[in-house]
């Protein structure tokens, strides 16, 4: 088989070049100056050590296709009925596709395209730092399976090629239930984008972890109530069992905000809590001003930052007792 690694940034060029240097056919689709970099020196993988690797990986804008390709959706959910589009162009239907991105309305799209859509949960740390390099930040690990549920042997193949490449990886017969798990958790990413903080320093600041946990809670009951399955997370706190390790990690949300690309993934994260809360007649308060605020400074171009904790943590609470008032 050879893995067509479609929407190459942080994750997806990691989880590449990883499968590349472990002997897979691999090609990374990505953005022109990505791509351009990638085929002129290789893929330059840094580590958390400082120490790099080059990965003379195959790099492209578009695919050209081979019969045993298997697609690995990693674009940001926003560009995924964009993304699917062309794919089909290119692709048969019955091309298997692996959608390794977060959120949980992918795998949904792409059954529309293709027969054989497969959900991915990823824990992969990683961040684009600039084009053909990105940085290799711990977290490695990940999960398929059928979607919307069951198992098969190309699962259990792309299953055992991530483990070769050093990645955990398992088989999961009902994918779903751990997406929304991650969906949960990724309600935060968001604050780091609009405070400018790191994931280690958001988690040791107090007015933080208060709206993080009710980011949480709210969606957990939320998802409750519809009767969605998912996984408790673990409460955030500076006693928290396992604190983030000390890296300056800022998640994809942040990557946004800096590069200004004008939207984010936040009405996948925060707006899907808001959207099951509205089938439910749930408020959502916390999550729907996060998701507000985000949205506008993603219109209006902004970089990281603009808020401290302790505000969007009294905004939210002003929130709980009157309309939002979000700054124009």
């Amino acid at each position: 088989m050879r893995y067509v690694i479609y929407g190459a940034g942080g994750v997806g060029s990691l989880f590449g070049g990883r499968l590349y240097q472990a002997g897979e056919a691999v090609v990374l689709i990505g953005r022109p100056a990505h791509v351009a970099q990638i085929k002129a020196r290789g893929l330059r993988i840094v580590e958390t050590d400082h120490t790099e690797t080059i990965v003379s990986v195959a790099a492209a804008i578009e695919p050209l296709p081979q019969m045993d390709d298997v697609l690995i959706l990693t674009v940001k959910s926003h560009d995924t009925p964009e993304a699917l589009a062309e794919l089909r162009r290119r692709y048969s239907s019955d091309t298997p596709i692996v959608c390794l991105q977060n959120g949980v309305r992918n795998e949904e799209l792409a059954n529309a395209y293709f027969t054989r859509v497969y959900g991915g949960l990823n824990v992969i740390g990683a961040q684009y730092l600039e084009p053909g390099t990105v940085e290799a930040l711990g977290p490695r690990s990940l999960a398929i399976g059928v979607y919307p549920e069951g198992t098969d042997d190309l699962a259990q193949s792309v299953t055992e090629a991530a483990r070769r490449a050093g990645f955990q990886a398992s088989v999961h017969p009902r994918i779903m239930a751990p997406k929304w798990t991650k969906l949960v958790g990724n309600c935060h990413n968001a604050i780091f984008a609009l405070c400018n903080l790191p994931v280690h320093e958001a988690f040791a600041d107090p007015a933080a972890c208060q709206l993080i946990q009710m980011l949480r809670d709210e969606a957990s009951t939320t998802l409750t109530a519809a009767g969605i399955a998912h996984d408790p997370i673990p409460p955030v706190g500076p006693a928290a069992s396992s604190p983030p390790p000390p890296v300056p990690m800022y998640g994809s949300t942040w990557m946004d905000f800096r590069l200004g690309r004008g939207k984010n993934e936040v009405d996948f994260f925060n707006g899907e809590i808001v959207r099951v809360g509205e089938q439910q007649g749930i408020p959502t308060p916390a999550n729907r001003l996060i998701a507000a605020l985000s949205r506008v400074a993603a219109e209006r171009g902004d970089p990281p930052g603009g808020y401290t904790p302790a505000q969007l943590l009294e905004m939210v609470r002003t929130t709980m007792r009157a309309p939002p008032t979000i700054r124009s």
